[in-house]
């Protein structure tokens, strides 16, 4: 669609109009693959295409992650579908720590919510037990150190910002570091830079206010 005319919903009449197509010609799918920006997913989203994934390395000429999405236009599809789509929602939250340690945290937080779309529950990686709630209290509180925790509160921070109704209580700059220092796991100093933290005490001072938060609410 020509920039002039973009955002009027031309682009998604045409792709609606091929996935129309597609499903009278008994296909089982219907995909895409792009330079995952926040603008792009938004419009994949708005046609029902989910991620499904991700690649390792940003591409040379749009410096970003090539990402692929579809959506099922059959039983068969849905299927597949549904199997590819856990194994996205189970391997990509790991994969922050590594392989997307610098992408962009508002990008990060888009693809989280969408691991929550599914009416399929979390996989059991994500799951907090009774000692999990215990360690992230204990953290909350200042009586536990942040190396003790870090598994419990991996799993807390991804399934908070998965769900629309504790994470709508933070602001972006608290989404923004739980992103950096849980799940990407950047150097402290990094952190403390790109956040404009006077050190690292001041930095666990406020992570320890946000898990608080989140702890509350999710209890």
């Amino acid at each position: 669609v020509h920039p002039i005319v973009q955002r009027k919903g031309i682009g998604k009449q045409l792709t609606l109009a091929i996935i129309n197509y597609a499903r009278i010609q008994s296909c089982d799918l219907v995909g895409a693959s792009f330079a995952a920006n926040l603008k792009a997913m938004a419009f994949w989203k708005c046609v029902q295409c989910m991620p499904v994934r991700l690649g390792v390395s940003r591409d040379a000429s749009s410096g970003c992650y090539s990402t692929v999405v579809l959506t099922a236009l059959s039983d068969k599809g849905a299927e597949l579908l549904s199997i590819v789509r856990q194994r996205f929602n189970q391997q990509y939250p790991r994969a922050l720590a590594n392989i997307y340690q610098q992408m962009e945290t508002d990008l990060v937080a888009e693809l989280l919510q969408q691991t929550s779309i599914d009416d399929t529950p979390h996989h059991s990686d994500h799951l907090l037990d009774q000692q999990d709630w215990l360690d992230i209290e204990a953290f909350a509180n200042g009586y536990r150190q942040y190396e003790m925790c870090q598994l419990p509160l991996w799993k807390l921070v991804v399934t908070a910002l998965a769900t629309g109704d504790i994470r709508e209580h933070l602001s972006k700059r608290q989404q923004c570091l739980l992103i950096k220092r849980i799940l990407q796991q950047q150097h402290v100093s990094t952190i403390v830079d790109s956040l404009g933290l006077t050190g690292k005490k001041e930095l666990l001072e406020e992570l320890r206010c946000v898990i608080s938060i989140i702890w509350k609410l999710a209890k």
